[in-house]
């Protein structure tokens, strides 16, 4: 009887912590499709440097490993040379869950709380932001992770990367052009440049009245080839006064170095860059900034006059 009441208690023993060991799994299961970190928090793959090219524009995302409920990271997009977007980001354990606080800009923080994490996959979302809604990592392999934006829809509206590990930065087509006017640049794909200059009215080219250059007002105008701008140019409106141009022509040597030449006829100032030269013009009546090649001066690259 005694062996019998001892098997009895063994049994029950072990039914009751296999019973615990079940609970305790299920509430991991819980606390992490609520993104409550566990352990070390599940978010060691995100650790590292990622990036890769989209379009014309290389990114470049760091994120340090977490630690102390806290990962650290940071963005910066660069086209042509120059740096046309950056955000600070960190992903803390707020109230049992993880986080995302981003600071596109540098601006004010937004906060994404976790939705769902499941395996090397982290859904971030904040459903009363405007664009996004949500904001999603995952990791493909150990040298590939995704990320994407979206409106809260799976078939809604998105935008996506996929970066690698410690990628190399790749040969830039543009180096030797570098012309930038207001974040377009020769060579920029369509829909990019719809997403640099939303005001832009397109058509057989792209047109816009409501931008500024060196801080003066104007027409922004740029020509579209085989779904890319290969003409660009910026007429000021009204046209620059004297110190006004002995500014904007400081601005454009500091930019772009010592010109290479000064036409006689007109006075434009003119840096020369593979196929083609980027033209300051200030004087005689002219106010203009624009990318001169072989196309310039056919009928298709005359700007709106205003």
């Amino acid at each position: 009887m005694k062996r019998t009441t001892t098997a009895i208690a063994s049994l029950a023993l072990m039914l009751a912590s296999a019973s615990a060991s079940a609970a305790a799994a299920a509430a991991a299961a819980a606390a992490a499709a609520a993104g409550a970190p566990a352990g070390d928090g599940g978010l060691g793959w995100l650790a590292g440097h990622w990036c890769g090219l989209r379009g014309d524009t290389f990114n470049e995302e760091t994120w340090m490993a977490p630690r102390g409920d806290l990962l650290l990271g940071m963005h910066r997009d660069t086209r042509a040379g120059r740096a046309v977007g950056f955000e600070f980001m960190r992903i803390a354990r707020q109230d049992g869950r993880w986080v995302l606080l981003a600071q596109p800009g540098g601006g004010d923080v937004v906060a994404f709380p976790a939705e769902a994490v499941a395996g090397d996959r982290i859904v971030f979302a904040n459903r009363d932001h405007d664009f996004p809604k949500r904001v999603i990592y995952a990791r493909l392999d150990a040298g590939t992770l995704e990320a994407r934006i979206d409106d809260g829809r799976d078939d809604g509206k998105a935008m996506a990367w996929t970066w690698t590990r410690d990628c190399a930065v790749p040969p830039d087509a543009n180096a030797g052009i570098r012309f930038d006017l207001n974040g377009v640049q020769i060579g920029m794909a369509y829909p990019l440049l719809r997403e640099a200059v939303p005001s832009l009215q397109c058509g057989v080219s792209c047109t816009t009245r409501r931008e500024t250059h060196l801080g003066h007002p104007g027409t922004l105008w740029a020509g579209i080839g085989e779904g890319r701008v290969n003409q660009l140019a910026f007429r000021f409106v009204p046209t620059l006064d004297g110190a006004q141009t002995a500014q904007a022509e400081a601005d454009y040597r500091a930019r772009y170095g010592a010109p290479d030449r000064r036409t006689a006829e007109d006075g434009c100032l003119q840096w020369a860059r593979g196929d083609g030269a980027i033209v300051l013009c200030l004087h005689g009546g002219l106010s203009l900034a624009h990318w001169k090649d072989a196309r310039w001066g056919a009928a298709s690259s005359r700007i709106p006059v205003p």
